[in-house]
């Protein structure tokens, strides 16, 4: 019954190729055996092999997860089932899987996001400044990325995360992809007949966030008001000491010319 079950997902999940693969034929082979731990180091091999399809990957995951939930190691199953959601959010299991493994499935399609790529461009004096941002990438699948672009007709393509692009033309045109086990493109943003744009001009033509040139108003009142109320008494202050300076005794007075008798 098991595998049969197996091999059921296997063809739903490669209609056109499966088995094709050797190491996920042994790796069916151990399943019909009930050898699960070899099974799962097949799935491995094939995971780490030089060149998968996206059919193939997902059997990969679907099966390996399938056979750590038989040999009952729940959170590998876990990992295995939800990196399979996170680049296909329609994949389904068999009506003949065991229902504990179709509860797992149905609740980790409720909680996982799909894995998406972003490109975000940046000018500069030079030219363009293109950098990747992954996010969803669940079940660490993630190899690699690549930035796609074309300028002038000729399409160049870098491996990084970041790329500076040499370029004096107005307009970019790129596409970025996420590249998983195999070399599967796992996700994309743009497409060599659909790529995204980012024009120079058109950058430098949006107007800025705030105002500049244009300060706004600031309530300066308070102080202006402070220190004119201290220049007034600082004045006031001066003049009474100047007139207490130059006010004569109080108790001094001006007498005539003393008059002498003589003899």
């Amino acid at each position: 019954m098991k595998s049969l079950l197996f091999a059921s997902l296997l063809v739903l999940a490669c209609p056109a190729s499966a088995f094709a693969h050797d190491d996920l034929d042994a790796a069916l082979r151990h399943y019909e055996r009930a050898e699960f731990d070899r099974a799962v180091a097949a799935f491995d091999r094939a995971e780490a092999s030089p060149q998968l399809t996206h059919d193939e990957l997902e059997a990969v995951l679907r099966g390996r997860g399938l056979a750590h939930h038989a040999a009952g190691d729940v959170g590998a199953a876990e990992e295995d089932l939800a990196s399979l959601l996170s680049i296909t959010p329609s994949a389904s299991l068999d009506d003949t899987t065991p229902p504990a493994v179709r509860r797992l499935f149905e609740r980790l399609r409720e909680e996982v996001v799909q894995l998406t790529v972003e490109g975000v461009v940046l000018p500069s004096s030079t030219g363009y400044g293109v950098s990747v941002r992954v996010t969803g990438d669940v079940g660490s699948l993630q190899r690699g990325v690549r930035i796609h672009y074309q300028i002038d007709e000729a399409q160049r393509t870098i491996e990084s995360e970041h790329a500076e692009i040499l370029s004096t033309a107005s307009e970019l045109r790129y596409w970025v992809e996420v590249i998983g086990p195999g070399g599967v493109v796992l996700a994309s943003a743009g497409a060599p007949d659909a790529p995204l744009t980012y024009g120079r001009a058109a950058a430098l033509a949006e107007p800025p966030s705030e105002s500049i040139g244009e300060a706004a108003p600031s309530d300066d009142t308070g102080i202006i008001v402070g220190v004119t109320i201290s220049i007034v008494v600082v004045l006031a202050a001066l003049a009474v000491v100047l007139a207490l300076v130059l006010a004569p005794p109080p108790d001094t007075a001006l007498t005539g010319p003393m008059r002498v008798e003589m003899p």
